[in-house]
């Protein structure tokens, strides 16, 4: 309970905010992100644990702008469940050794403060994943952590997280994603063995 507590501090400590951080920086916006064990990289696999779609909206989302037949594939990220305001798409490498991705289809809550911003990516009674990172004008980096809630370390070495901004926030990406993504089990989507035995994740 007392760990719980702390994560909550922390998320509400970024700031209810969803707009800007700063004068200079629109927050808002559509995002390509990459998730990696070590150094990470758009023009590079290695380390890669999972890929993904995540649009961050400056109002809160009506979960009904997704079809009603498609609605109960979405789960929440976000760990304490605050309305959402972001919603994302991911893929994972079936071995990754973190908890970003377990939710393929999902909606989140961000929130920013000084350039900074936070958000969870997978959320259940007893775990979580957070993502913290400084942002600019072409995205963002920073990091992320699995954590059981019991626990005050991380189960594993923080991830890498990256993002490319790729246009203004725009829910129906969300939509048109899902709609053209293979479900698998645990968020995986396996790729054909690159040649030179790497790991794919789809992009």
């Amino acid at each position: 309970m007392g760990y719980a507590v702390l994560i909550l501090g922390l998320i509400l400590s970024f700031g209810a905010s969803a707009s800007t951080t700063s004068s200079e920086v629109v927050i808002p916006g559509s995002y390509e992100v990459r998730v990696c064990s070590g150094p990470c990289a758009f023009g590079d696999r290695r380390n890669v644990l999972a890929d993904g779609k995540l649009v961050l909206s400056a109002e809160l989302i009506n979960p009904e702008v997704i079809p009603e037949q498609e609605r109960g594939r979405y789960r929440s990220g976000d760990p304490v469940g605050r309305p959402a305001n972001g919603c994302f798409i991911f893929t994972r490498i079936p071995e990754a050794r973190t908890f970003a991705g377990l939710i393929t289809f999902g909606w989140t809550h961000w929130s920013g403060s000084d350039n900074r911003i936070q958000f969870g990516l997978y959320a259940s009674s007893d775990a979580r994943y957070i993502a913290s990172a400084l942002v600019d004008a072409n995205g963002f980096k920073g990091t992320g952590s699995s954590n059981f809630v019991d626990f005050t370390d991380p189960l594993w070495p923080a991830d890498t997280v990256i993002a490319r901004r790729v246009g203004p926030a725009d829910v129906n990406r969300c939509i048109w994603t899902m709609k053209t993504t293979p479900i698998q089990p645990g968020g995986a989507v396996e790729q054909p063995a690159a040649p030179d035995g790497g790991r794919r994740v789809r992009g």
